[in-house]
C-alpha cells in the first residue's frame, strides 16, 4: 500500500535525522569541553578522553543503526529485533555514559560551558520520554508481533520463547531509558542553576 511505504519512509527518515542531531551534539559537546577556559575541565584530561571515548562508540552505534534502517526499509521490514537490541546497546553502553560525564562536566563547572549542554540535556530528555512511551506500547502489544529481520513470529514454533525474550529486552531497556530521563532532568536542574550563579 503506498501510503503504509510512506509513513515507513516518514519515520525512517526522521529516525535517521534524529540519530545524526544526536550524534553532532555528541561532538559538539566533546568540542566545547575541550575548549573550555575552566581551570576545573581544562585538566580534567581523563573527562577528555571518556567523552572522546563515547562520541567515537556513538558514532559507530549512529552508522550502524542508520545502516540496518535502511536496509529493513529497502528490504520492507517493519520493526525488527535488532532494532530493539540496538536501543539496549545504545541506551545502556552509550547514551548512559554520556549523560554521566555530561553531569560530571556540569558538577565540575563554575558555569554554563556552552548552549550545547543545555540543548543535548533537554534533547536527552525528548528521547527519553519518547522511548519511554514506545517501549511502553511495545511490551503492551497483546499479540506482541515483532517481526524480526530473518522470520516473522507468527507461526513460530518458539513464538512464545521469542516473546518472552524480546519482553525481557524491552524491560531492560524500559528501565535504562527512565534512569537516563532522571538523569537527565537532575542535570537541565544543574545547568539552569549555574545559569544563574
Amino acid at each position: 500500500m503506498p501510503s503504509d511505504c510512506f509513513w515507513t519512509f516518514c519515520r525512517t527518515f526522521i529516525s535517521i535525522a534524529l540519530e545524526i542531531a544526536d550524534l553532532v551534539l555528541d561532538w559538539d559537546f566533546y568540542a566545547e569541553v575541550v575548549a573550555t577556559k575552566q581551570e576545573s575541565i581544562q585538566k580534567a584530561k581523563d573527562l577528555h578522553y571518556a567523552i572522546l571515548a563515547f562520541a567515537i562508540f556513538g558514532t559507530l552505534t549512529c552508522v550502524s543503526s542508520i545502516l540496518i534502517k535502511i536496509y529493513c526499509f529497502w528490504k520492507k521490514k517493519d520493526d525488527t529485533s535488532v532494532f530493539v537490541i540496538l536501543s539496549l546497546i545504545s541506551t545502556w553502553l552509550e547514551d548512559f555514559p554520556q549523560i554521566i560525564l555530561a553531569m560530571i562536566v556540569a558538577f565540575k563547572s563554575t558555569e554554563l560551558i556552552s548552549d550545547v549542554q543545555v540543548i543535548k540535556a533537554g534533547y536527552t530528555i525528548a528521547e527519553a520520554f519518547i522511548q519511554i512511551i514506545r517501549l511502553v506500547w511495545l511490551f503492551r502489544v497483546k499479540k506482541m508481533c515483532i517481526k524480526y529481520c530473518c522470520c516473522d513470529c507468527i507461526g513460530d514454533d518458539n513464538e512464545d520463547e521469542n516473546k518472552s525474550w524480546i519482553k525481557r529486552v524491552i524491560i531492560c531497556d524500559l528501565f535504562g531509558q527512565s534512569i537516563l530521563l532522571l538523569c537527565a532532568i537532575i542535570l537541565m536542574v544543574e545547568l539552569q542553576v549555574d545559569t544563574f550563579k
